[in-house]
This record gives C-alpha cells, sequence and structure tokens, in this order.
C-alpha cells in the first residue's frame, strides 16, 4: 500500500513540473503593424481598405481603417511584406514594410487626392526602425553574432546582456543586513565600536 502512495505521489509531482515547464519556454515570435491613415491636410481617412501582402509566402491580410483612420495587423510572421491601402477619391498608397521580431512598425500614411488608378510607392530602404507604437524593447541576434560572442560558462543570460538597455542586477549578501537593520556600513560600525 505505501508503494502505491509513493508511485502515486511521484508521477503527481512529474506531472506538475512538466506542466509548469511548458510556461517557461513561452516566447514572442510575432510582430505586427499598426498605423493610422490621413489626408492631405491631416484629417483622418476611415474606411480605407488596407492589404497587406508578404513577400515571402504571398499571403495576404486585409482589414479597413476605423473611424479614426486607425488600423491594426498583429500576429504576423517577422519578414517583408507590402503595405498597400486604398480609398476613392484618393491616390492608392504602396509601401514595402519589414515586420521585426515583437515588435509593432508603424505604417502611418498620408493618402494625396487624386484618382484610384494612380500608385504611389515609398521606398525606405536601409533605414533604422524607431519603434513608437509601445514601450517594449527587443533585439535580434541571428545565428553568426550568438556564434562569435564569447559566452563563457555557456550561459544563455550572458548573450541576453549584450543587448541595449539591459541591466542585470546583483544583490551583494554584504548589503542584506545594511538594509533589513536600517543601517549603512559607517553608521553600524561606529555604534558597535562604542
Amino acid at each position: 500500500m505505501k508503494k502505491h502512495c509513493r508511485h502515486a505521489s511521484l508521477l503527481v509531482l512529474a506531472l506538475m513540473l512538466l506542466s509548469a515547464s511548458g510556461s517557461w519556454g513561452q516566447s514572442i515570435v510575432t510582430g505586427g503593424v499598426a498605423g493610422t491613415v490621413t489626408d492631405p491636410t491631416g484629417a483622418v481617412v476611415s474606411g480605407a481598405d488596407i492589404l497587406l501582402k508578404s513577400a515571402a509566402t504571398g499571403e495576404q491580410f486585409k482589414t479597413t481603417t476605423s473611424s479614426g483612420g486607425d488600423y491594426v495587423f498583429s500576429l504576423l510572421k517577422p519578414g517583408d511584406y507590402t503595405l498597400s491601402i486604398e480609398k476613392p477619391g484618393f491616390k492608392t498608397a504602396t509601401r514595402p514594410i519589414t515586420v521585426l521580431l515583437g515588435t509593432t512598425v508603424s505604417g502611418n500614411a498620408a493618402l494625396e487626392v487624386g484618382s484610384g488608378t494612380t500608385t504611389i510607392e515609398v521606398s525606405a530602404e536601409n533605414l533604422a526602425q524607431l519603434q513608437t507604437e509601445n514601450a517594449n524593447i527587443s533585439t535580434n541576434f541571428d545565428t553568426q553574432q550568438i556564434q562569435n560572442i564569447p559566452n563563457p560558462g555557456g550561459d544563455v543570460t550572458y548573450v541576453a546582456q549584450t543587448a541595449p538597455g539591459v541591466v542585470m542586477r546583483r544583490c551583494l549578501a554584504t548589503s542584506i543586513p545594511d538594509r533589513l537593520w536600517g543601517f549603512s556600513r559607517g553608521i553600524w560600525r561606529s555604534a558597535t565600536a562604542r
């Protein structure tokens, strides 16, 4: 009877550990595009048709702008896309967009007044992406960069420390008693020296 209880306890413990480890391995694997469509005067354009087409797969995503002129494409695979914006009475605007891992790229556009048969292509190659949609900071590493980083002990967090804006917090054991008792080292020494 005791053997059965012990085996059942070990089985339950193993299942708990396995189910908890699944949530630790999750990470961000997508990006997004969001923007606002305006006219030449700066007024928002509602009801514009937005088409986002993947250059790699040809997959297309469609939406329309809201009453505030906004649109969002989320959960996109990283890669190159073509963004097309159409609205009757305006020229069609087309531009390339690169979706990066863990970021929402700005796809703001100002439509020009004109017939729907004119297409404007905006080219912005090799420009640094400034992410203004949220406060997330992310960095992409390719395989060659990871292999070239000296990594003592093969610690994965060491690679993350090389990203801009990453600060590792370290707690020194000597500072813990000082914080608990509210004394700085100089005051503690002078108080114990008396």
